[in-house]
């Protein structure tokens, strides 16, 4: 898992709103691949839109974006997933949000849940790039945030 989300970060270009932009963006990949091996019936796409369709070839097929934020302590429930506006023109039916971490030796990472684009977009809270989080630190970039209680737990 780790080898291929290194592989990947290395052919990517930049990425608007990436800390990382692109390149060198394993995080990023990483919470791709726990994706990956934590659904069923996924197939990796990796396009300009969505990162993988779930249910192929049924009625019930919908695309996948996998948004992943690194952070150095384990997941709370107070804790805030991220969708910048930079990313909203991606036609994508679902996000599924995941954590990862930089260890000594290595990664460790969660996914914490899941919400259609569509009701995430008008329950979750817009900020402004600049405005002052709730630990008083400026917003990266515009973008909807949402505590992490608040999304569908699988």
């Amino acid at each position: 898992m780790i080898r291929r989300a290194e592989e990947k970060s290395q052919w990517h270009g930049d990425i608007n709103n990436s800390i990382r932009r692109g390149k060198g963006n394993v995080v990023g990949y990483l919470g791709e691949e726990m994706a990956l091996n934590f659904l069923s019936d996924v197939v990796e796409e990796n396009n300009y839109d969505y990162d993988m369709v779930r249910f192929p070839d049924s009625p019930h097929t919908y695309t996948i974006d996998v948004k992943t934020k690194q952070r150095t302590v384990s997941p709370r429930d107070h804790y805030t997933v991220h969708v910048t506006t930079a990313s909203l023109h991606q036609r994508v039916d679902t996000y599924v949000f995941a954590q990862v971490n930089k260890i000594e030796g290595g990664y460790e990472g969660w996914i914490l849940g899941w919400m259609d684009k569509d009701e995430y977009l008008s329950k979750a809270k817009q900020v402004r790039k600049g405005d002052l989080d709730e630990y008083n630190k400026p917003e990266t970039a515009d973008a909807y945030k949402m505590p992490i209680k608040s999304i569908n737990h699988f």
